[in-house]
């Protein structure tokens, strides 16, 4: 039933699932052998924030990463502090409590108590921000606003020409 169900050209619910399989771009922005010509998924830049977080860290820095995209954690073995949705993360996770500490950071303007306090939530670090650029010069990780003014350049290395509009802060 589960074969039938999920193969490309049923009209079972589910088949659309292998199909999105392949809409969705590998890491360094080229698609799988046989995508469709339509419909794909955008691309998220996770070679080149592999490359800025390198670039500040050296190799194989696995640091607790806020990311405004999990597809960033099915490529790099990172952990990630927070998940994007709620209904998506175990109970063990603390959703609710870490979300808290994200709009606790988000809201604190001093930049020496950012670092201070992203350096020591109830959880432990956060020292990767991956946020995304908006037209207004803010910078955003789901409905939580961040500014450049809180990243001091002596506490972090920020890359902030990223293709698709990524914004990558690495503490340093």
């Amino acid at each position: 039933t589960y074969g039938n169900s999920w193969m490309p050209g049923t009209f079972a619910p589910t088949a659309h699932y292998t199909v999105q399989a392949h809409t969705e771009p590998l890491p360094d922005g080229t698609y799988p052998k046989f995508a469709p010509a339509g419909g794909r998924t955008a691309w998220f830049p996770v070679q080149p924030i592999q490359r800025a977080v390198e670039g500040a860290l050296g190799p194989d820095p696995r640091r607790v990463t806020l990311s405004n995209d999990e597809r960033l954690f099915a490529f790099l073995p990172w952990p990630a502090y927070l998940g994007i949705s709620r209904g998506a993360s175990g109970s063990f996770e603390l959703w609710d409590q870490r979300m808290a500490e994200v709009r606790r950071l988000a809201a604190t303007s001093d930049p020496a108590a950012f670092a201070r306090d992203s350096a020591h939530t109830k959880f432990g670090p956060i020292d990767i921000f991956v946020l995304t650029k908006q037209p207004d010069g803010g910078w955003m990780w789901r409905d939580q606003r961040f500014s450049r003014s809180q990243f001091d350049t002596t506490q972090w290395t920020i890359v902030d020409d990223l293709p698709v509009n990524v914004v990558v802060t690495v503490r340093r």
